[in-house]
């Protein structure tokens, strides 16, 4: 009988210690744990994260990388259009004999010499292979009469010097001649319209052809193009 107590009491204490011992071990997981306060943070997608250890920060909002990347999307995308309209806009043709919708001296027309103005040229796109101009009368009573055609002129060339030789191929202009015809309205005042063509390759014309073949050629081909409008009567 006392044996048996004895063996009773060991087993008692067995389990005895290993329940303090379970104990300790969660109560020391419990003291070493951080909790975080309940607060939760409203994304902009609507959804909502709470605080997680060890510093008990706010978890990232999925939506904010979505957002960074868009947004710098959309910036980048206003960076290029910017970059396109500044392109645009440089690439012009101005003359030091009149301004845009200035009258045209009459040493440029045929009451006086009859040569072509200086012409400058400016913001020409860097993967231009060559230019074009094309001078029209749209006023003309017969219907739109070219004074001028110009093609194939290196994208290089910044002036086409008053009464000079364009370096190019000049086509036939309404007046059957190559090169410049000065502008000759018979009553009012017409305007006379310098038309300048960036274009990505080199123009496959022969010196016979005139501006319907040019503006044919060079359809699909016009990386830019601006124009400078002079008036004569």
């Amino acid at each position: 009988m006392g044996k048996k107590i004895y063996i009773f009491l060991i087993i008692i204490g067995f389990i005895l210690v290993v329940a303090a011992g379970i104990f300790y071990f969660l109560a020391s997981k419990q003291t070493n744990s951080v909790v975080c306060t309940q607060e939760v943070k409203i994304c902009p997608d609507g959804s909502a994260v709470g605080r997680v250890g060890p510093n008990c920060e706010f978890m990232q909002c999925p939506a904010a990388k979505n957002n960074s990347a868009e947004t710098a999307g959309q910036q980048n995308k206003v960076t290029q259009s910017n970059k396109t309209t500044n392109n645009m806009q440089n690439f012009q043709i101005k003359s030091t004999a009149f301004v845009s919708n200035g009258r045209i001296p009459a040493k440029y027309t045929c009451d006086g010499e009859g040569i072509n103005p200086e012409l400058s040229i400016s913001g020409v796109p860097a993967n231009a292979k060559s230019l074009a101009i094309i001078l029209d009368d749209p006023d003309a009573p017969g219907g739109t009469f070219n004074h001028w055609v110009v093609w194939n002129i290196p994208p290089t060339v910044s002036t086409i010097k008053e009464g000079g030789l364009v370096e190019g191929v000049a086509g036939i202009n309404s007046g059957g001649d190559n090169g410049y015809f000065g502008p000759c309205p018979p009553s009012g005042t017409h305007r006379y319209i310098f038309k300048l063509y960036a274009l990505d390759a080199l123009i496959s014309l022969n010196s016979n052809a005139g501006s319907y073949d040019l503006k044919n050629a060079i359809n699909g081909h016009v990386l830019n193009q601006t124009q400078l409008t002079g008036l004569y009567r």
